[in-house]
């Protein structure tokens, strides 16, 4: 768990900022998924916590108000905590799919989820309507966890248990990051 919970503090400094809106996106959704398909639902919210934390109190462009970075954990709490609860239902019972369709699944839910109450709370401030925000946080946001759930069933598969495995996580959402922003034109 100490593990999954470094990785992602530090991929969550891997800020990228997305054209057109006022948000950032960050890696650390990565371990999120991480951990929804390989630890308990309060070991799963409380890196979720952490991730959200860093990524908003990290080097941030303007200084976050209270509200702003409650907001912001509770958001990922909340999605973290539904693809938990996704990811393990799937994963047990008569009717269990493999991990890595559970893990797609989970990983959409987390999509879905943190980037609708985004959406909301940005329509709401932009006087936007709903569907046209969340449009525009889809396009950036699809491609960045496409990838990263790949890496997420990747790192699934080999648990995150040794030094050299936690190395070459690190470095695979470091050059996520790194294609992503080059992706996006940043």
């Amino acid at each position: 768990m100490l593990i999954c919970l470094a990785l992602s503090a530090l991929s969550s400094t891997f800020k990228v900022k997305l054209p057109g809106l006022t948000s950032s996106i960050s890696p650390g959704f990565v371990f999120v998924l991480v951990a929804a398909g390989q630890l308990s639902f309060s070991e799963t919210v409380a890196i979720a916590m952490v991730a959200a934390l860093v990524q908003c109190l990290w080097k941030p462009s303007t200084r976050p108000g209270l509200l702003r970075v409650a907001f912001n954990a509770a958001t990922l709490v909340i999605a973290s905590g539904l693809s938990h609860g996704v990811a393990n239902g799937l994963l047990t019972g008569r009717n269990k799919l493999p991990g890595a369709v559970s893990l797609a699944v989970s990983g959409l839910v987390l999509l879905v989820t943190n980037t609708v109450l985004v959406a909301t709370i940005l329509c709401l401030i932009q006087k936007s309507p709903l569907h046209r925000v969340w449009r525009a946080i889809q396009l950036w946001a699809v491609p960045y966890y496409l990838a990263g759930g790949v890496l997420a069933a990747a790192w699934v598969q080999a648990p995150l248990t040794s030094v050299s495995i936690a190395v070459l996580a690190a470095v695979s959402v470091y050059l996520l990051n790194l294609c992503y922003r080059e992706f996006a034109g940043l």
